[in-house]
């Protein structure tokens, strides 16, 4: 089951683990998320630096937003929140880089448009990232939380492309920082992560939800990196 989390201050927290360059210079913010319906705002992921905030993700008024932007995107889609969506967040290295938008509603059979493109504004980097957070943001949390992947680098629109698809191989396959899921999640632990975070415990009320339609969690020998295999852990 997700991690259900309803609007509030309600988030799983996470140590940054191998994040870190996110925060200070190219980065991607991927998730897969049912925003809640009736509210038509969600945070969705925050990299920090010591409680500061240094890279976000969420959607305001059904547009998504990053931190220190002021633009939104929706790329035309009829945004119906209650369902799941691929969100993806992210920008290249350097002072005043335009933020990317990648939006897809989930459909396990990878059909339907991913839309894409920019807001107009530009930001810059910060500072190292050392904690993680799945849920809250600028705007809190609200909705069914299952998949984050955080990259230290912007993947390319073709890369994004791949994120169309009911497959967690896929997202592995792209080699983020870190990948988190929550399909173990029972209200108190069941967090996978691969990677060098660990998970440091919930903040409000994180319960447990549906898991989108049909989507495979394994992460078998197709997306699963062997040289990786000791940073795979799993909390029961």
């Amino acid at each position: 089951m997700s991690a259900s989390m309803g609007v509030g201050a309600n988030y799983l927290e996470l140590t940054g683990g191998s994040a870190g360059a996110a925060g200070t210079s190219g980065f991607t913010i991927a998730t897969l998320v049912s925003p809640g319906a009736g509210n038509n705002n969600a945070g969705l992921a925050t990299l920090l630096n010591t409680g500061t905030r240094q890279r976000t993700a969420f959607w305001d008024s059904k547009k998504v937003f990053t931190e220190g932007d002021f633009g939104g995107f929706d790329g035309g889609l009829t945004i119906t929140f209650g369902q799941y969506y691929v969100t993806v967040v992210s920008k290249a290295a350097g002072a005043g880089q335009p933020v990317r938008f990648e939006v897809w509603p989930y459909a396990s059979d990878g059909s339907g448009t991913m839309a894409t493109g920019t807001d107009g504004t530009n930001i810059g980097d910060g500072l190292t990232v050392n904690q993680i957070r799945f849920g809250q943001a600028i705007n809190n949390a609200n909705g069914l939380y299952s998949v984050l992947g955080i990259w230290t680098r912007q993947i390319t629109p073709s890369e994004a492309q791949t994120l169309k698809t009911n497959l967690l191989t896929a997202w592995a396959a792209l080699s983020p920082a870190e990948l988190i899921h929550t399909q173990g999640w029972n209200g108190t632990t069941g967090i996978t992560i691969v990677g060098a975070s660990t998970f440091v415990g919930v903040t409000g009320t994180v319960g447990v939800g549906a898991d989108p339609s049909d989507f495979d969690f394994s992460l078998g020998p197709g997306g699963f990196d062997p040289k990786r295999a000791s940073a795979f852990t799993q909390f029961f």
